[in-house]
């Protein structure tokens, strides 16, 4: 029962990152490295993984909000992982677009504009990954609509 606890922890806020402070902010820098795994892989595999990671990620937070006696618990960081990589999902990989996509991902998390913050309400891990999943798909969107522009 402690690793799986110890396990949750690890994982919800991504490696401690959680614990820092401006956690959501290092936790989308410290997905960085996902993004260029990522971005060798083909599309199809590239969606498989996110559902996936999305589907463990909406668990993981449920079970660490339980462990954190904490509704949205800010040590849990998963969230921005998983809506980073929503965000730069089959996005051309390079420093200007992942720095586009970083500062974009970032001001729609941290504002929660077109009402985002009340999709927090839903239950557990839900509650806690929809709106980063929202500001993924934003991201995501407004990143086409500017190099389709460009």
């Amino acid at each position: 029962m402690k690793f799986k606890k110890f396990l949750i922890e690890i994982l919800a806020t991504y490696f401690y990152i959680g614990y820092l402070p401006s956690a959501g902010t290092l936790a989308t820098l410290a997905s960085f490295p996902l993004v260029f795994l990522f971005d060798k892989l083909s599309f199809l595999i590239k969606l498989v993984i996110i559902i996936l990671f999305l589907s463990v990620s909406v668990y993981i937070s449920s079970l660490a909000e339980k462990n954190f006696c904490n509704k949205d618990d800010r040590r849990i960081v998963i969230d921005e992982v998983v809506g980073f990589l929503i965000s730069m999902f089959n996005i051309r990989l390079s420093f200007l677009n992942l720095m586009m996509g970083f500062f974009i991902f970032r001001f729609l998390d941290i504002f929660k504009i077109f009402g985002f913050k009340k999709l927090q309400k839903l239950p557990s891990g839900w509650g806690i990954l929809i709106d980063d999943i929202f500001a993924g798909i934003l991201t995501n969107i407004s990143l086409k609509l500017i190099l389709f522009l460009l």
